[in-house]
């Protein structure tokens, strides 16, 4: 169960693997397990079940969801995120498809839940390194789309070596 408090798990594919036929039920209808796999077992079940699971073939097919501040369900393709900004409390999420805001996690929730292509460049971004046009070193600016985003002070070393 404590696996799917996490956003970032919600969809994962889980094996639940356990001695008591019992836990059936919490497995299916509590944790949504892909498989349910009674022991004892055999490396033949093991091998089987891994041929079934259906892996995204690519890390940006995968997805974030939140909630809007009028409590509307967001899913986003992840590869579609431009960039991440925080205002005060409030996070707008830029992407291909528009800018969404959410009060439900701070940058640094966001920053964990999102692959290695994307980097905190200042205290209020996250940008998509994939997305970036242009990154210009001597005034500090990345630039992505037709927004400007400022690379911090603290954060320019950091950005210098993953851009």
């Amino acid at each position: 169960k404590y696996i799917r408090t996490f956003t970032k798990f919600a969809f994962s594919q889980v094996i639940y693997i356990t001695s008591l036929p019992e836990m059936i039920f919490d497995a299916v209808n509590d944790i949504h397990c892909f498989k349910y796999l009674l022991k004892p077992y055999s490396p033949n079940d093991i091998i089987r079940i891994f041929n079934e699971i259906n892996l995204p073939t690519k890390k940006e097919e995968e997805r974030i969801s939140f909630h809007t501040p009028q409590r509307i369900s967001v899913y986003i393709k992840i590869n579609d995120i431009l960039y991440i900004t925080s205002e005060k409390h409030r996070m707008l999420v830029a992407t291909t498809n528009g800018i969404f805001e959410t009060y439900e996690y701070s940058l640094k929730e966001f920053l964990c839940m999102l692959p290695e292509n994307f980097v905190q460049c200042h205290k209020k971004y996250i940008v998509n390194i994939k997305k970036i046009d242009n990154y210009d070193k001597t005034n500090n600016l990345i630039k992505i789309d037709k927004f400007s985003i400022s690379v911090g002070r603290v954060y320019k070393n950091h950005v210098d070596e993953r851009i």
